[in-house]
Order: C-alpha cells, then sequence, then structure tokens
C-alpha cells in the first residue's frame, strides 16, 4: 500500500490541509510541537482502518470551538489500484472510489461499513498498529546528547526535533522525582490521579489547609449574616423614622381638614337654606309677571281679532271675483294641457326614434374604427412576423461586414457627388432653315431635327 496524497478538514486543529503527488519511499514529518504531525497521523488512521465515518469516538479529532465535522480524503494504491476513500466523521458520509483507465473516479461504494470494510481488505489488516506499516511514529520521548556537542548540529537537531533537554534540565527533573516521591506513591494505575501518602508533609498541608479553609468558610458566613442583619437594622430603623414622620404630618392634615369640613358644612346650610327663600320669592314674582303679560296678550289679540275680521270680510269679496275669473281660466287651461299632452306624447315618439338612430349611428362608427383598429393590429402582427422571418434569414452582420458596408456607402457617395459634379446639360436648338445638327455624345453620333435634350456624362463633341 502506497498513499499517494490525502486532504484533511476540521480535524483537532487543523482547518484544511491538502497533500497530493506524495513520493512513493520514504516520508517524514518534522516539526515543533503543536503543528499538526499527530493529528495528520490521527486522520489517516482513522479514515484508512480504524473508524467509520459514523463513528463519534475520535476524541482529540473534532475541532473545539466549532459545530463542523471533521472530513479526511486519502489517496492510496493497492493491487495496482488507486483507491480514493473519503469519509465525514459523525455522519453517514462516506465512499469508497477507483482510478479507471480513462481517468475518471468511479464509485464502489457509498455505504458507510461496506466503504470502511472494503478498504480495511485493500490495505491487508483491521488494526493500523498492525497493517499500516507505512504509518510510523516516533512518540514524543527524551534524547539526551552527550556533553561535548557541535552546538551548530545541536541547533540543527533543535530545529527538527524541537527543544532538547539539557544536563540541567535532568538535575530539574531528578528534584522534582524526589520531591514526587516524598509525596506520591508509585503504585499508580495509568490515567488515575496520584495518590497522596499519609502522613507526608503534603498531606498534613492539605489536612491543615482545609481545617482552615472550613473555619474561614463559618466565620465568613457568620460575619456575612451579621453584615446582613446590620444593614437590616439599619434600613427598618431608617424606614421608622420616616414613617413616624409620615404620621405626624398626616395627623396635622387631618385636623386641617376636618376644621375646614365644619366650616363648609355651616356655609352649605345657610346657602341652601337663602336658596329656598330666593326660589319662593322668585315664584310669586314670576307668577304676577305672567299673570299681567297674560291680560296684556289677550286685549291686544282681541284688537287684532277685530281688524282681521274686518280684512277678512273685504277679502272674501275679493276672492270670490278671482274665483269666477279663475274657474275660468281653469277651463282654458285644461284644454290647452290636454293639447299639450297629446303634442309630448308625439314629441317622445319621435325622439325615442332619434335617440334610436343615434345609438345605431354610434354603433357603426365604432364597429367602424373597430374594424380600422383590427386591420392596423392584423397588418401590424404581418409586420412583425415578416421582420422576425427577415431576422431569422438575414441575421444581422458582424461588425466586419458593417465597417464594410459604411466604407462602400461613403465611397458610394463620393463617386455619386463625383458623377454629379462632372455631369453637364446640353441643349442644342436649331435655327429656322438651318440643317440638323450633329452631336456626337460618348462617342456615339446623335442627329435630330427636333431639339435634342439629352444628359451628358462624359465627354461632348
Amino acid at each position: 500500500m502506497i498513499i499517494e496524497g490525502f486532504e484533511i478538514e476540521n480535524w483537532g486543529c487543523i482547518k484544511r490541509v491538502a497533500v497530493t503527488d506524495l513520493p512513493s519511499g520514504v516520508v517524514v514529518l518534522h516539526g515543533p510541537n503543536g503543528t499538526g504531525k499527530s493529528s495528520i497521523i490521527a486522520a489517516l488512521r482513522a479514515c484508512l482502518m480504524d473508524n467509520k465515518s459514523t463513528s463519534k469516538s475520535l476524541d482529540r479529532g473534532f475541532p473545539k470551538n466549532s459545530s463542523e465535522k471533521p472530513r479526511v480524503t486519502v489517496t492510496f494504491r493497492a493491487g495496482g489500484t488507486t483507491w480514493k476513500i473519503t469519509k465525514q466523521f459523525s455522519s453517514k458520509n462516506s465512499k469508497l472510489e477507483s482510478l479507471t483507465a480513462g481517468g475518471a473516479w468511479k464509485l464502489e461504494s457509498d455505504d458507510p461499513s461496506e466503504s470502511h470494510d472494503r478498504t480495511r481488505r485493500l490495505l491487508g489488516d483491521s488494526d493500523s498498529n498492525q497493517g499500516l506499516h507505512q504509518l510510523l511514529w516516533l512518540t514524543q520521548a527524551e534524547f539526551k546528547l552527550p556533553k561535548k556537542f557541535d552546538s551548530d548540529v545541536q541547533s540543527s537537531l533543535r530545529g527538527v526535533l524541537g527543544v532538547l533537554q539539557t544536563p540541567l534540565d535532568d538535575r530539574f527533573l531528578g528534584r522534582i522525582k524526589d520531591q514526587w516521591s516524598r509525596w506520591f506513591t508509585e503504585k499508580n494505575k495509568p490515567g488515575s490521579p496520584p495518590k497522596l501518602k499519609a502522613n507526608c508533609s503534603l498531606d498534613k498541608s492539605r489536612l491543615l489547609l482545609e481545617k482552615y479553609q472550613k473555619e474561614l468558610a463559618a466565620i465568613e458566613e457568620e460575619f456575612q449574616a451579621f453584615e446582613k442583619m446590620s444593614e437590616r437594622s439599619a434600613s427598618l430603623e431608617m424606614a421608622a423614622r420616616e414613617f413616624r414622620q409620615q404620621i405626624a404630618e398626616q395627623t396635622l392634615t387631618r385636623d386641617r381638614l376636618q376644621e375646614e369640613f365644619e366650616r363648609s358644612l355651616s356655609r352649605v346650610n345657610s346657602h341652601r337654606l337663602a336658596e329656598a327663600n330666593v326660589a319662593a320669592a322668585g315664584k310669586l314674582l314670576d307668577d304676577s309677571r305672567e299673570s299681567r303679560t297674560n291680560r296684556a296678550e289677550a286685549e291686544r289679540r282681541l284688537r287684532d281679532a277685530e281688524k282681521e275680521t274686518t280684512a277678512a270680510e273685504r277679502k272674501v269679496a275679493e276672492l270670490s271675483d278671482h274665483l269666477k275669473s279663475a274657474e275660468a281660466s281653469l277651463r282654458d287651461l285644461r284644454s290647452r294641457s290636454q293639447e299639450l299632452i297629446t303634442s309630448s306624447r308625439v314629441l317622445r315618439e319621435r325622439r325615442d326614434a332619434i335617440d334610436g338612430w343615434l345609438r345605431q349611428i354610434a354603433l357603426k362608427g365604432q364597429l367602424k374604427s373597430a374594424q380600422d383598429v383590427l386591420r392596423r393590429a392584423e397588418q401590424a402582427v404581418a409586420d412583425l412576423e415578416k421582420l422576425k422571418h427577415e431576422a431569422l434569414s438575414q441575421p444581422a452582420p458582424d461588425a466586419a461586414t458593417l465597417k464594410k458596408l459604411r466604407e462602400n456607402r461613403t465611397k458610394a457617395g463620393q463617386l455619386r457627388a463625383n458623377l454629379e459634379a462632372a455631369a453637364i446639360s446640353l441643349k442644342l436648338i436649331p435655327d429656322a432653315g438651318a440643317s440638323p445638327p450633329k452631336v456626337t455624345v460618348d462617342g456615339k453620333l446623335a442627329a435630330r431635327e427636333s431639339p435634342l435634350d439629352h444628359f451628358v456624362r462624359r465627354r461632348a463633341e
């Protein structure tokens, strides 16, 4: 199995990395700590053998502070064929492809389980620790160098391997391990926190610290309670003073309002009594005024009635005369009204007939205008179809043809101008009794007895 290239997205600290055309020999990944070397190896192992795309147990494979899913694509050669496996972890997006002779990728499977199993069979095993012999990874360890060592070589190694361990570091680590052995036991399970030795100085200090912390927490709790009680007492005392002041102010206000109410009540009673007396006196005065007014009104009505009676008698006599003349006029008006009704019926019939003729004339005009509009529309449609046909049969010329047409038009205009400038009009009129003229026009003899008008283009003799 030979890895030819890979592409990794959203894996651990790697946002995206793509490598193609890897050589078939030994490939070494090196660089400072934290640049993603281990992440690349872990992504290749997970994609080729260790995990299906639906697997969620990638540990550090998922990027931090991001919801994007890791995606790994590896191109490798096995059994004389180039294959490409693509997995987007924590999803069902997985596919295995093979490269055909024509250079196109052929889909072999898009099922997560089948793609995973076929890839492991192509690589010859089911575990990356046993099958992927090409992916060798030296875990971070200690590299001790001689005391007398070339500084240039040491700098080069430091640039490749990272920070080197010096004798000073050895002494420092020795002191740390010595102190560690005093405080912690050496028998610990892998991954479990270290256990303190009983009765060691660190254990005693830890117990003493816990005791003091508990005492401090109790004191702090009592102090907080006392602080809250003090603040509550001060706020209650202030509220009591405010309440006492408000009670005194409200009592004084109540006394003033009571006095004012009593004075207002006495004034209201007096006012009501005065209103009753005034109402009684006003009623008597109104009654007397109304009686006097009614008597004067009755006398005035009597005088008016007498005058109206005399005037009515005169008016009755006049109305009798007018009634007689009105009856005669009424008879005349009835006869004239009957004549007018008859003539009105005749005129109404003639008006209806005229309205019918006008409507017919208007409809004929509308029909004619509609026919004209229809003919114009049909002509426009025909012109449009003709233009479309001409546009299809005679497409617009290109830029070179348009340029040639403009040049031809310019040249034709110049030739036409030259032609008109070179043309002359020759008119020959023979005198009376003279022999017919002989004229050669454009190399041809033209002789006539009648007057000759000829447009000469070239030459005249």
